[in-house]
């Protein structure tokens, strides 16, 4: 029975790394980068000495089969780095309107607060957002902040995926989340939202409210609204009632209602909600669908022509039909031509407006 090992040549993987053999004896296995064979002997391992015969298993240049034995560690890394190529490009698809940090020489949270000021514009052009981004000792930061418009939970679910790491109090350390949309569009450790309203809107709505449940107002400390039992303050039920109310583009506030109760379902409901009323005069009245509602129902449909009624409910599949048009304040007669659906007994026609 061999006692001391077989010296063979030392052995090197096409990458340069050394070859890894494993052995086992009767204690366990272990791999081993030397030049020793152990196959065949009494175990001699440091820290073991357990006599029993010591077999070879295999052999490997892979560093993290050192530890697991297992020829999985390529292929699970070559899997994961097929997702994650997946995945940036469908990000970079999905988001092709948005600067990549490849593509400039920003720092991450500059370019992470342009890419938001760039994305909050998309989705509500007719609200004013202030953007700006820092860095101190632990990191760096996004801040956001804005004046009635969207809620804070609707700005969140688009400046939510900037943010690189979430903070754990019970631990008292950031987690970073390894994301792959702050390392494509820039980001910052934090992002935060901060929305205000006008101090003579909250005074406004306070009144409203006292009125609304027959309750002396004295000012912004008033208690008992709801009864004796609430003791919250008035100004409380005013902020929850705010932060939690969404105004569209040119929506003026105009009152406080109760909630119907047929909308009164579910766990997220307020027992009053806020009347708005849209200013016509407002240029940003142009973005909220209720204003383009209104403007198409107010374009009266005209019928089509006897003849080309006839027409519509004749064989002919399609039947085109030129309208001309004379804009306010345009210089020449605009053509504009649309196709009839078969059956079809009215034409919209959207009327001229400029673009801003």
């Amino acid at each position: 029975m061999k006692t001391n090992p077989t010296i063979v040549p030392r052995r090197t993987g096409p990458n340069g790394d050394a070859i890894w053999m494993k052995f086992e004896c009767g204690a366990g296995s272990r791999w081993t980068s030397t030049t020793e064979d152990w196959s065949g002997c009494l175990c001699n391992f440091s820290g073991c000495n357990c006599g029993t015969i010591v077999r070879k298993c295999g052999e490997t240049n892979m560093r993290d089969e050192k530890w697991f034995g297992l020829r999985v560690g390529a292929a699970k890394e070559q899997a994961h780095n097929e997702e994650r190529e997946r995945q940036t490009q469908s990000l970079l698809e999905q988001y092709s309107w948005l600067e990549q940090r490849a593509d400039t020489r920003r720092s991450s949270h500059a370019l992470g607060a342009k890419n938001i000021r760039t994305e909050l514009k998309r989705h509500f052009p007719w609200v004013k957002f202030t953007v700006t981004s820092k860095s101190f000792s632990g990191g760096n930061s996004i801040n956001i902040r804005w004046d009635l418009g969207p809620t804070s939970q609707a700005v969140n679910a688009i400046t939510d995926r900037y943010q690189e790491s979430d903070f754990d109090g019970m631990q008292d350390l950031s987690i970073p989340r390894r994301t792959l949309h702050p390392e494509l569009f820039g980001g910052a450790k934090y992002v935060h939202e901060q929305r205000s309203f006008p101090h003579e809107l909250y005074d406004q709505v306070g009144r409203d409210l006292c009125a609304l449940q027959h309750v002396e107002y004295a000012g912004q400390y008033t208690r008992h609204l709801y009864g004796q039992s609430d003791d919250r303050s008035l100004q409380e039920h005013v902020n929850a009632l705010l932060y939690s109310t969404h105004f569209g583009a040119a929506e003026k506030y105009a009152g406080v209602e109760r909630t119907p109760q047929a909308e009164r379902t579910g766990t997220d409901w307020h027992w009053c909600r806020i009347k708005k009323t849209i200013d016509e005069n407002d240029p940003m009245a142009r973005f909220n669908p209720l204003k383009q509602t209104a403007n198409a129902k107010s374009t009266a449909p005209a019928s089509l022509p006897s003849d080309q009624q006839a027409g519509a409910d004749s064989d002919i599949s399609k039947r085109t039909v030129e309208v001309i048009t004379t804009p306010e304040a345009a210089s020449k007669i605009t053509p504009i031509k649309f196709t009839a659906a078969p059956r079809a007994t009215t034409i919209a026609v959207t009327p001229w407006r400029r673009r801003w």
